[in-house]
């Protein structure tokens, strides 16, 4: 396998590669697949003869070199990588919205497990949330690990990298979103607290919890109730449970 530009990503699994193709086909620049997988990607494999595209069947021995993992499923893929957007354009994306067309944003402090935030991006992509923000060299580039186990979800979420936290956050507020962190400390309820249609979710490091510069600048910081047995939700599943409640309340606006 030639080796990649720094402007593309080899990625692997089912859905990824099927949701890839249905969202951004263009960006396809090589297809691997084993011999089982050739009924799944039919239609993929004519489109890439038709259009240059190279394609290879290759066994799952070979696959797992190329992928260097296991749980490919059968398929991989070298694509084009998304192109990531800039805090001002953010800012213009939000300030172009119509009302009822707000969606959460998702602020990750600390985050960096490939694990967790391919579940969060999944669940993003499932309650219609589209940007993860992130500090510069805190939060990772995308990965492959990533990508699969948002399990599609990553080709409809986009992602912001910033230098400061503050100038991010101030730059929220004058557009009249709220800062939600999630601290386990607090004595107000998810449920019972008030937060707007335009609202950050701020996830904070499960070993760490939310910095300080994120806590100071929050505009409320609210807890997921429980039983009390343990002391706190994984964030992956913490994200989900914001973005539902977010849903509840204004999903079918």
């Amino acid at each position: 396998m030639s080796k990649k530009s720094q402007n593309e990503i080899l990625i692997y699994g089912l859905h990824t590669i099927k949701m890839l193709v249905k969202i951004r086909q263009k960006d396809l620049i090589r297809l691997y697949c084993t011999q089982e997988r050739i009924k799944d990607f039919g239609d993929i494999l004519s489109w890439c003869a038709k259009n240059g595209k190279a394609y290879h069947v290759v066994t799952t021995s070979e696959l797992d070199k190329i992928t260097h993992a296991t749980h490919h499923q059968g398929v991989a893929a070298l694509v084009k990588q998304k192109t990531l957007v800039s805090l001002e354009n953010l800012t213009k994306q939000l300030a172009a919205l119509k009302q009822n067309q707000e969606r959460p944003l998702i602020y990750l402090d600390g985050v960096a497990n490939s694990h967790n935030l391919g579940a969060i991006t999944r669940s993003m992509a499932h309650f219609g949330a589209q940007f993860i923000i992130g500090l510069e060299g805190e939060l990772p580039k995308p990965s492959a690990s990533w990508i699969r186990l948002s399990s599609g979800g990553y080709e409809f979420i986009e992602l912001i990298y910033v230098d400061k936290k503050t100038k991010l956050f101030h730059s929220l507020k004058k557009l009249g979103y709220k800062l939600v962190g999630l601290s386990g400390s607090s004595s107000q309820s998810l449920f019972q607290g008030d937060f707007p249609a335009k609202t950050v979710f701020i996830l904070g490091n499960e070993i760490t919890g939310l910095s300080q510069e994120v806590t100071q600048e929050a505009d409320a910081l609210l807890k997921i109730p429980g039983s009390g047995s343990i002391e706190s939700l994984n964030v992956s599943v913490a994200a989900g449970v914001c973005l539902g409640e977010w849903w509840r309340r204004y999903g079918s606006n």
